[in-house]
């Protein structure tokens, strides 16, 4: 291959990030070069005379650099993500990467809850994510969705326990499909991006999330076990890129019970139309 097509090639690969992380990329490898210059001999970045093994140990140990200076959670992927990038498009080796030895200094990089609290408490920060559990959920869905009424602050909480689920539960989540209409700042999921399966037992019927379907099962209920799956066309938000539909089905209880959930709600929401 030319030194030209290499180049071609190697922008092309650079195209998987959005540019905003392609700058936050492009300062972890100046820092990662920072750190060879003053705690090796090392001029080469890429480090193609070392060993995989080798490799490892200094990445790990640039981590730990880092971590010295502040770094915690999702800056470590990052880092990681962000050499792995260059090397693959300069066509070098990224087994390293992969080691148990990467991995470990990852899970150092963790906050732990205090610290977390500690964050929120002091008001370091307005956007600390503290752990979330299944347990929450739960006690969301016994306060929000059961008994309460479908009109007034009611659907709100209905919406704000569904819209948690959603994010929650892998087998459901869509955190990168949902759309950007307008001038970018409306980020939402809407009626016309879900389409369902059910069946009567006559054979598989798909239809759109306004359909007259979903008006019959507020008066038949029992139509709403008869929805087999719910898919969600959207665009990824990195990239703006169409995307292949999302699943939602009955693959487990959890699975089931949050799509039974969300045809009920479409089902006293489908008279607003698409929006």
């Amino acid at each position: 291959m030319t030194d030209g097509a290499r180049a071609e090639l190697a922008a092309f690969v650079g195209q998987s990030v959005v540019p905003s992380t392609t700058v936050a990329y492009e300062g972890h490898w100046l820092s990662w070069q920072h750190f060879l210059a003053e705690e090796t001999e090392l001029t080469d970045p890429l480090l193609r005379t070392l060993a995989e093994s080798e490799k490892s140990q200094l990445v790990a140990l640039f981590m730990k650099r880092r971590h010295d200076k502040g770094m915690r959670g999702k800056g470590a992927h990052a880092v990681t993500a962000s050499l792995r990038l260059h090397f693959s498009s300069h066509f070098q080796p990224t087994e390293c990467f992969d080691s148990r030895l990467i991995k470990a200094a990852r899970a150092a990089c963790r906050r732990t809850i205090d610290e977390m609290h500690d964050l929120r408490d002091a008001e370091v920060v307005n956007n600390v994510k503290l752990p979330f559990c299944w347990e929450l959920l739960l006690d969301m869905r016994r306060r929000l969705w059961f008994g309460q009424p479908w009109e007034g602050a009611a659907i709100t909480g209905r919406m704000t326990y569904l819209a948690c689920l959603w994010g929650y539960d892998q087998s459901a989540r869509i955190g990168e499909y949902t759309v950007r209409e307008g001038n970018g700042s409306d980020h939402c999921v809407r009626v016309h991006n879900l389409s369902f399966t059910y069946d009567e037992g006559n054979g598989p019927h798909y239809v759109a999330g306004g359909h007259p379907f979903f008006q019959r099962i507020t008066l038949e209920p029992h139509l709403i076990s008869m929805v087999q799956e719910c898919r969600v066309m959207g665009v990824s938000t990195k990239g703006k890129k169409v995307v292949k539909p999302k699943v939602i089905a009955r693959r487990s209880d959890t699975e089931s019970n949050f799509l039974s959930d969300l045809v009920l709600f479409l089902s006293h929401s489908c008279s607003v139309g698409p929006g």
